[in-house]
This record gives structure tokens, sequence and C-alpha cells, in this order.
């Protein structure tokens, strides 16, 4: 027992001793790729400048691979007023291990390496005397800097890419898959972390994690994780502190928990990490923890779901993707003679394959309707949204479904329909962003985030504290649309919860006896985001150079909780479901709303009691709020657009929620 109690002892006291010495040596400067600008307002001017001051002789040594360009040597020398600047192509081992190297090298002190590959840095370098130089100058104090390749060799382990690239959805499926080719044996500049670049960009949040995981599993080590995005870089001084530059973020990953990473028949689970995402100006204190720049904060509107229906939402729009969920809608969600009506946009082709993949599985009754125009005073339609008991959503183009619903007779009894109590509505692959308040528009165009041009439209509300990213991993030229666009919509929302969606998986809201939840199932792990109440955080305003206008669609946030879940796993998402729920017809004799659709002014009238009434638009947020307690209340709506609003009526022992429409 006394061996045990000094054994923990030493250890604490050697990892606080191992703590205070990383900050005693060098500094950092951590860039995560893309390229730099001499021009006014460079993104890049103020973190390269701090180096080269921050380095006592102001000599920078620019150290590639292959490459070796006079851009860079000029930019240090003209803009960043280094006393001199050298290229070293360092391309064989011999060459590494020259004396005349070290000794130039130890000459500078401020080593820059560049992007490239970090297979040949780490392959070509190791235990040679360029390796040897990096260390020595960083021990006696020097500025090493990395770009991409450059930074990732940097911390304690390292992605080596020995196989080449990893991707972020085959971490997931699985974090030992045969490149996940991780080493401890390089630099070791910055113990206790592992580095990654291009970051959001390349949706590498999900590869990071499984970086962590890797390593916990096969090492039993809790390393923490930061990412950096392109355009985008972190000074880090001597003494410990980070100073964010640039376009993006920086990304700051920290297990919550002792025990965060499990495996579920193969893939990747995660309990919890603490996600702190920081943008230009913010700095990292990395000895206590504290984080400043953040002016705003950020609370949900909503902190819970609550509708009385069930809703099922998939990854994939494929229909062999697809199949569980599809089994799951006709035999595990009411009965199989529930009339089911799949709604898709003018071409049923891809809608009659679902069809038959249902009637396989057992469906009795299944009915496609087209929800555009020409269909608003079809008959049929309007007698199969009143009989349906389960609606699909498929293949719908948004701005069309919303026109449909906004702007006739079926459209509105079809927005009616699928509020109703135990409603089960799903929906496939793409449509399944129509669920909540918010629709990420454009998301598979490339670049979109990065330009700044991500487009937001109002989403069907079923889901109102949620946002949902399918088709996560489709193409990786979008990877960095859904990477940034669900913090980004968490935060411009005030959502509490963002969901990634990805082939193999779908989730499934339903309201219990005491709680509402949202349930994983699914071969592929389901990775999700929330936000707490008083959350600081901002949005990206830097801009590459002077020349771009629009920053890109960034959200910076302070201490979100960021989970992987695998099949069966859930998320409690509210308390107990009134037994009003949101049907719009029977819930409440006691209060009338007319009339609707409306053009001027809207009524409420109601018996003598007191009662908060809420008006909100279509995503949510509050138009006017108050307490009523005589029998008729008005709203003047003269002066708003036309289009779906919510009012909700709480009258303490039950609540009413009715969609209005203004023409």
């Amino acid at each position: 027992m006394k061996n045990s109690y000094f054994m923990r002892c030493f250890f604490v006291i050697a990892t606080l001793f191992v703590s205070l010495n990383v900050f005693s040596q060098g500094s950092l400067l951590l860039i995560g790729g893309g390229s730099e600008s001499d021009d006014e307002g460079a993104w890049n001017l103020e973190p390269y400048s701090w180096a080269v001051e921050t380095a006592e002789n102001h000599r920078v040594a620019i150290l590639s691979f292959n490459s070796a360009t006079s851009w860079m040597h000029d930019f240090f020398m003209e803009h960043c007023n280094a006393s001199a600047a050298k290229d070293f192509k360092i391309n064989s081992s011999a060459l590494a291990n020259n004396q005349a190297t070290y000794d130039s090298l130890m000459s500078y002190d401020m080593i820059f390496i560049k992007g490239g590959d970090q297979w040949n840095y780490y392959s070509t370098w190791k235990n040679t005397l360029t390796h040897q130089a990096i260390a020595d100058k960083f021990n006696e104090g020097g500025v090493i800097c990395g770009t991409s390749a450059g930074l990732a060799v940097l911390s304690e382990v390292i992605f080596t890419a020995q196989r080449g690239s990893v991707y972020p959805d085959e971490c997931l499926q699985d974090p030992f898959n045969q490149y996940m080719t991780l080493a401890d044996d390089f630099l070791n500049l910055f113990p206790g972390y592992i580095f990654d670049s291009h970051f959001t960009n390349r949706g590498r949040g999900a590869r990071l994690v499984g970086f962590l995981a890797n390593r916990y599993f096969n090492n039993d080590e809790l390393l923490k994780g930061i990412g950096v995005d392109e355009t985008t870089a972190m000074t880090i001084s001597s003494d410990g502190l980070g100073t964010v530059y640039g376009t993006g973020a920086v990304n700051l990953y920290s297990p919550i928990s002792d025990n965060p990473f499990h495996l579920h028949n193969g893939t990747l689970k995660v309990d919890s990490l603490r996600v702190d995402q920081l943008l230009h100006g913010c700095t990292y204190d990395f000895n206590t923890g504290t984080i400043t720049g953040f002016s705003g904060s950020f609370n949900p509107v909503f902190n819970e779901e609550y509708g009385n229906y069930s809703l099922l939402m998939s990854g994939s729009d494929e229909v062999s993707e697809n199949s569980d969920m599809l089994y799951d809608l006709v035999n595990d969600c009411g009965s199989a003679d529930d009339l089911i009506v799949i709604v898709t946009g003018s071409q049923h082709e891809m809608a009659t394959v679902f069809q038959s993949r249902l009637i396989n599985y057992g469906a009795e009754n299944v009915a496609i309707y087209s929800a555009i125009g020409s269909m608003q005073e079809d008959p049929d339609f309007a007698r199969a949204i009143g009989e349906a008991k389960k609606i699909l959503f498929l293949d719908n183009e948004y701005y069309i479904l919303e026109h449909f619903m906004e702007s006739g007779e079926n459209g509105m009894l079809f927005y009616d329909r699928i509020r109703h109590d135990n409603m089960i509505v799903a929906f496939v692959g793409d449509n399944s962003r129509f669920a909540g308040p918010v629709v990420v528009e454009n998301y598979l165009l490339d670049g979109a985030a990065t330009n700044g041009t991500l487009t937001f439209k109002d989403g069907l509300s079923l889901l109102r504290a949620s946002v949902i990213m399918p088709n996560s991993y489709l193409e990786s030229d979008m990877y960095e649309n859904a990477a940034a666009g669900v913090p980004y919509t968490l935060l411009q929302n005030d959502l509490r919860f963002g969901f990634w969606l990805a082939a193999g998986n779908y989730i499934k809201y339903q309201p219990g006896d005491q709680e509402t939840t949202i349930t994983c199932h699914g071969t592929f792990p389901v990775m999700a985001m929330v936000l707490a109440a008083g959350t600081p955080g901002g949005f990206a305003s830097k801009t590459y150079n002077a020349n771009y206008t629009t920053p890109a669609m960034i959200a910076g946030f302070q201490g979100l909780n960021l989970r992987i879940l695998g099949d069966g796993e859930e998320i409690i998402t509210g308390g107990n479901v009134s037994l009003y729920g949101m049907n719009q017809h029977d819930a409440m004799p006691f209060v009338k709303v007319f009339p609707n659709p409306v053009q001027n002014r809207l009524f409420i009238q109601s018996n003598d009691r007191l009662m908060k009434i809420i008006f909100r638009d279509f995503s949510g947020k509050v138009i006017s709020e108050k307490y009523i307690s005589s029998t008729k209340h008005s709203i003047d709506m003269s002066c708003l657009k036309a289009g779906i609003y919510l009012l909700e009526v709480d009258a303490g022992d039950a609540i009413r929620v009715v969609s209005v429409v203004k023409q």
C-alpha cells in the first residue's frame, strides 16, 4: 500500500514537473495550411511577424522536403523584419544527417517547416542531425513553426501518414484501420497533444477523435487534440499562452472523463468530449485552461423537444442504406396496415423503388404523391393526407416543398397533418434536413462555408431545438460544409442539439412516459453536439486579406459537448410530453384561434384564465410574448410578411401550438 501511495505521488509530481517544463523552453507557431498572402491585411502577417520577433536573432530557416520557393523567403524579409532567411531543401537522410546542415540550422533562431507529406519528414529526418537541430533549437528557446504537414510532426504523438491519409468516416467506422499510423518517437515538442491541420476544411473532427481514441486504446493515454483550420494559426509562447490568428478556428478537443472512448461492434463510441473552437483574437492559457476573446454568449431558444409524434431521419438517400429505417417504419412504428404516404417531387422513380421496399417489409398500403403546386386541390391527395398514419419525405427540393405548404389548401392541410398527435413522419437522407427549424440549404456546394455562401431556410420545426446534417461524408469536397454548418447553425439560431448523419445510420425521435429521446440506429456512428445555456461564442470575422470582404462561416465557441453514439444509444431531448401534445384541433377546447389563414389581425378567444402566449416566426424566433387574462385578445399581423408563424398558448397545465398562415 505504501509503495502504491508513493508511486501515485511520484506520478502526480512528475506530471506537474512535465507540465511546467513544457513552457520553459521554446515557442511554437501552429498553422493549419492553406496559402499565405502579402497583400494588405493578410491573415498571416501578424502570426508570422510574431514568430520572427520572438526569435532572438530574427533569422529564419525555411525547411522543406521537395519544394523551395522565393516567395516565403521574401515575405519574411520584406514584411516580417527578418534579419536573414534561407531555404533548406532536405530530401535525403544523408543530407539530413550532415553536420554542416546541423551547424547551419543552429545559426537560426526560427525554424519554419513547410507543408507536404509528413511521412517524408518523419521517415527521412527521424534520428538525424536535422531532427536533433529542431529539438535543440526549441530547447534553447527558439521558435519552431509548422504548416500543414509541418504542423503535424510537432506534437507528442503524430499521424505519420505512412500508408497515406486517413479519412474521418474511416476513423469512426474503425479507429484501428490500416491507415491509422501514429508514432511518438519524433520531435515531441508539445507533450500530451496530437495536432491536425486543414481541420474544418476537410471535416477532420471525427479524424482527430479517432486519433485520440486509438492512442487511448493502444497506449492507455488520454491525449488532447488541436485541429487548425486553413489560413489560421495559433502562436504558443514559451510561457504557455496561445493566441489565434486568421480566417478560421483553432479547435481544442479535450476528454471530459477518464474513460471516454468505447467500441461498439468495432465502431467508435465517445461518451463526451469538450470542444473549444477559438477564433481570431482568442487566447488559450495552456497552464490554466482559461479562454478569452468571446464577447457574446448563446442560449438555446428551446432547451427541449416536446412534439407528440415520432420522427425517423436517415443519413443517406440510397435505398440500400435505408433498409433498417424502412423496416422500423413499417413494423416498429404503428401497424403494418397503416397508410404510408410517400411525399416526393415531380419525379416518382425513386419513390417507386422505396414503395417496393416498404411493401417487401410488410406494408399493406403505400401511396405516392407529389408535393407540387398542381396538386394543391387534388381530392385524392387531400383524402390521403387526412387518412395517413405515416408520412415519408423523399427526394423533395426544399423550395418547391416550402412553396407547396405555404400557398394552397392541400399544402396547409399537409403542414398541419404532420404535426398531429401520434403521427409517424420519416425523412430519407437529404430530406432529413427539413425536420428541424433551420435547413442548411446548399450544403453540397463545394467551398460554401469557406466562401461565406452557405444559405439557410426555415425548416418544418418538427424538431424545434435541433439541426440535422445528413450526407456528412458523401463527398470530400463538401466535408467542410457539414463540419462548419452544424455549429454555425446552432449558434446563429440558438439551437441546442446538432446531429451529423451519414450512410449507414438513422436517428429516431420519440416521446416517452417520462421524457423525449433521440435514439441512434445503424452500423455507422452518429456524431452529436450539444449547446449549453450561456455558451460564450461568436463568428469568424477575419478575411484572407483586404481584398476579401466576406468571412468564412465558422462559429467559435467555448465548451460545447461532443458525443459519438452507437446503435441503440440515445440522447434525452426533453421531459414528459403533455397529453395535449401539438394537436391543433382538439387539444384545448377552451381556446380558439381565428381566422386562419389571416390577413391583418389574428384573434385568440378563451375562457377567463391567465395564459402566456408566445408568437414566433417559422424559424422559432420570438416576435411577441405576453400574458393575457381576458377572454379575447388579438395580434396585429398587417406588417408581417406572408408565410407560416407559430402561436404557442401556455395555460400552465397544457400547451397548444398552432401554425398560423399569413396571406
